[in-house]
């Protein structure tokens, strides 16, 4: 489990604890709130702080500009992104996720990374479904949309686009060893469900507001219909 480190910062030396985290106000040099780290100036002022470890590496996640943000909502912050390291996630990276608008295509990388560790109870073959029906049919049509920007009628267009067979190919694996990648009617239900879990899984990890998805499971009898036409 990744341990949560922060660290006292004064005048004269650095006190690392793991056990009892602290914060420290820079303009008074009084502690104000506990589990969260403000450092002091940056280059657009000073900002509450939190150091974690995410893995193998140690991170820094930026909870907000003191000031406007209040010790309270910077407290309610670190609390859960504690809880989100401590459970294998990595809050800065998907606060970047966030902030630079990520598409589809990053989304599927970071479900099928860190989903896992959300769903310990999923079986890896499940996983292992999901990630050909997100590798195969959605990231072709939908990797290059960004996930604020996707729309209900996205969604529309490509399950027409998998029921009328365009993620449909054959790959070669080597010598005489080949993988058929089925589209058509059958494949547009399971990949809408893995796409709408996904994004539901998203939306728990406040990467996006919205699940178009979920909407568009509705228009999957519709693309079906019209594959037949």
């Amino acid at each position: 489990m990744p341990r949560v480190v922060t660290r006292v910062v004064t005048k004269n030396r650095t006190r690392r604890n793991a056990s009892s985290p602290t914060v420290r106000n820079a303009s008074t040099s009084r502690l104000i709130e506990p589990g969260i780290l403000h450092l002091g100036q940056r280059r657009k002022g000073k900002t509450f702080e939190l150091k974690y470890r995410a893995g193998r590496r140690q991170r820094l996640f930026v909870i907000g500009d003191y000031g406007p943000f209040t010790a309270e909502k910077a407290r309610k912050a670190a609390e859960d992104a504690k809880h989100n390291a401590s459970r294998g996630g990595d809050p800065q990276h998907e606060k970047e996720v966030r902030r630079n608008a990520a598409t589809i295509a990053e989304l599927i990388q970071l479900y099928l990374t860190e989903g896992r560790i959300d769903k310990p109870e999923k079986r890896e073959s499940s996983w292992r479904t999901d990630e050909r029906d997100l590798r195969c049919h959605v990231e072709p049509l939908l990797g290059a949309h960004s996930i604020n920007a996707l729309t209900t009628p996205d969604i529309s267009r490509w399950q027409r686009d998998v029921a009328n067979f365009k993620t449909a190919r054959t790959q070669k694996l080597g010598f005489r060893r080949k993988s058929t990648i089925l589209g058509g009617p059958k494949v547009v239900g399971r990949a809408t469900r893995t796409l709408c879990a996904m994004l539901n899984w998203a939306i728990k990890r406040e990467l996006i507001k919205d699940n178009p998805a979920a909407r568009g499971q509705a228009a999957g009898p519709a693309a079906r219909a019209l594959s037949h036409r």
